[in-house]
């Protein structure tokens, strides 16, 4: 959804623009009549009028750049969700499959089991994190150690089995995370973009609003230009949207063992 910051820049343009448009004729005449008897010889009164409509076609033209940045960087984040949601369900699938390995080593082999197949310590929720276990776990499983003797007479792990169930899903992830990194990469770019558009449109805004303010209060009309002096908080931290971050890991199961 659009946000907050750019759709109450789009109502104080709103403002300013109606008040230009309304109050331009005023403006005209009373101005006319203070500066006529300043006129010398062969000069001419200012088009205080064109100089309105280009007043309210700049900033026109910055509140739709801002618009249109916006509007493109809320594309960008929604473009986010879908890798995202697929990274998630492959964090969640991963560590399913890792936990449930686990719980098999140690009852058939206990602790050196778990060494020998580098299943030792707590499975990462960090998706990235998870990646470099998983991965230490297919390589272990593909040129293990030597395992010791089960707990229980002939069982075996098939560890080619497991190297194949846990490497497609180890690249799925992989290929996730570079997908989920370059929207982030994509998302900062529109982001720079947008806060460009709004500097732009607050410096232009201020500018315009001054301008036409200055101009009732010289057309004798102080109460029409106290309503559209500038009323952004030029500086605020209010102002500024925070650049898009790594989301945060899923949330863990219930138990990791």
């Amino acid at each position: 959804m659009p946000s907050k910051q750019v759709l109450d820049r789009q109502k104080l343009a709103r403002a300013v623009l109606a008040a230009a448009s309304t109050h331009s004729d005023v403006i005209v005449r009373e101005l006319g009549t203070l500066l006529q008897a300043q006129l010398g010889r062969g000069e001419s009164l200012p088009d205080v009028a064109f100089l309105l409509t280009l007043l309210s076609r700049s900033l026109a033209s910055a509140t739709e750049t801002l618009v249109a940045a916006d509007v493109a960087h809320e594309a960008e984040l929604r473009d986010d969700a879908e890798p995202r949601a697929a990274r998630d369900e492959l964090v969640d699938q991963l560590r399913s499959e890792l936990i449930d390995l686990r719980t098999t080593v140690l009852g058939l082999y206990g602790t050196p089991g778990l060494v020998a197949l580098a299943l030792v310590g707590e499975t990462p929720r960090d998706a990235v994190a998870l990646s470099r276990f998983a991965w230490a776990v297919v390589q272990a499983c593909s040129a293990p150690a030597a395992l010791p003797s089960p707990k229980v007479r002939g069982a075996k792990l098939d560890l080619n089995e497991i190297a194949a169930l846990l490497s497609p899903l180890c690249k799925q992830l992989d290929a996730q995370l570079t997908t989920v990194a370059r929207e982030e990469r994509e998302a900062q770019v529109t982001l720079a973009t947008k806060n460009a558009a709004q500097e732009r449109f607050d410096q232009t805004y201020g500018a315009v609003a001054s301008l036409l303010s200055a101009l009732l209060v010289a057309a004798g009309q102080p109460e029409l230009a106290s309503r559209v002096r500038p009323s952004l908080r030029r500086g605020s931290s209010q102002d500024e949207e925070p650049a898009p971050s790594p989301s945060p890991p899923p949330s863990p199961p219930p138990s990791d063992r």
